[in-house]
């Protein structure tokens, strides 16, 4: 005899999501557990597996100087602040979300734990009663979840193909009444990997006074300012936005840490007045404790560029790569060292990169 349980699951499946049921229920490709991991390979049910899964796209995880380099923040406050972040925050949060802002090169940024929570919040709080809101269809499904919740509060939602943007322009001019008109795109399509027109979707948001939204959780890391044909992806990293050489007017910049730089944050880019209008109105912001405590980064490691080459997963640096240290100085600078790291323990991952006994380093193409 089925419960109100068995009922439940089968009136959700019978609308959407059977196939994905019935193959977590039955295939080995999903929802496993690795017991062990070897650089880029797991174990998963006792075999050893070539972990091509992964939005570790830099390979920062275990890099020793980033996982030793977590300690002193640890032993300083702790394992979790168990604040609200309107209550309380680590200033360790105010120094992450200032050099950001430097990096992508907003007024300000606000950090929360995740891009999940930061769509599911920020989009009902610009929005509801009266706004308008234009998503791409493929946007990330957390943000059409965000989307929905503001439609439940009382905006128009309508989609557009970001392949055909006069979809777009023709929407914005027909809800020129709205209180607010928000665009919700990503900055890297997460299924192909491939670039939207944002330059022409900017332009048609500002001609209309628009908002866009762009959720940058596969760019910010790899993409970054300048490219050239030396370096295609461009340096620093920091974003799409830098990287097609647009500007901020307008724009929500949203990403994350938890891709490129193998840790757990994420982070709106916003202008300085905003960002306390979202400190009380986003609920994700004001109900969701802080950050794990993660150290004190440098601004920029000297000589670092966003230039990933082909995956390399199996090959290493040679046993001569020296690591700076672990312990920042008080500066936020890390001293030299002629410390070893042995081929084992070494990130195999995108662009081999050199470094110097003077901290900096040199990034070139792997081979395959």
């Amino acid at each position: 005899m089925s419960d109100v349980f068995d009922q439940a699951i089968d009136r959700v499946l019978s609308r959407k999501n059977r196939e994905v049921y019935e193959l977590l229920q039955r295939s080995g490709l999903y929802d496993n557990v690795a017991t062990a991991i070897r650089g880029r390979k797991v174990r998963v049910r006792g075999k050893w597996l070539t972990d091509f899964a992964s939005c570790n796209y830099l390979g920062l995880d275990l890099r020793p100087e980033v996982m030793e380099a977590i300690g002193p923040a640890v032993r300083e406050w702790g394992t979790h602040p168990s604040w609200a972040r309107m209550c309380c925050s680590p200033e360790l949060y105010e120094r992450l979300e200032a050099e950001l802002a430097a990096l992508l090169g907003t007024e300000d940024a606000l950090v929360l734990p995740t891009i999940s929570l930061i769509g599911i919040g920020l989009i009902p709080a610009l929005t509801g009663k009266g706004a308008a809101i234009f998503a791409d269809k493929v946007v990330h499904k957390v943000n059409h979840d965000g989307c929905r919740l503001a439609r439940d509060m009382g905006a128009t939602l309508t989609s557009f193909r970001h392949e055909d943007l006069s979809t777009l322009e023709a929407g914005l001019a027909a809800h020129a009444g709205a209180t607010v008109r928000l665009v919700v795109v990503d900055g890297v399509l997460s299924t192909t990997g491939r670039l939207p027109e944002l330059g022409r979707i900017l332009e048609i948001a500002r001609a209309h006074d628009a908002i866009v939204y762009v959720d940058d959780a596969h760019g910010f890391g790899v993409l970054g300012e300048s490219p050239s044909p030396e370096h295609p992806y461009g340096r620093k990293g920091n974003g799409v936005i830098r990287h097609l050489g647009l500007t901020y007017d307008n724009v929500l910049y949203v990403s994350g840490l938890s891709k490129a730089y193998s840790s757990l944050a994420a982070f709106i880019g916003c202008p300085r007045k905003l960002k306390p209008f979202l400190k009380c109105n986003v609920t994700s912001y004001l109900v969701c404790r802080g950050l794990c405590p993660r150290p004190r980064w440098p601004r920029r490691w000297p000589g670092w560029s966003s230039t990933p080459a082909r995956a390399t997963r199996g090959a290493a640096p040679s046993t001569s790569t020296r690591a700076p240290s672990s312990t920042p100085t008080a500066s936020g600078a890390f001293p030299r060292t002629t410390t070893r790291r042995s081929p084992s323990s070494a990130p195999t991952w995108g662009a081999r990169r050199t470094w110097s006994a003077a901290g900096s380093c040199s990034s070139r193409r792997a081979s395959t």
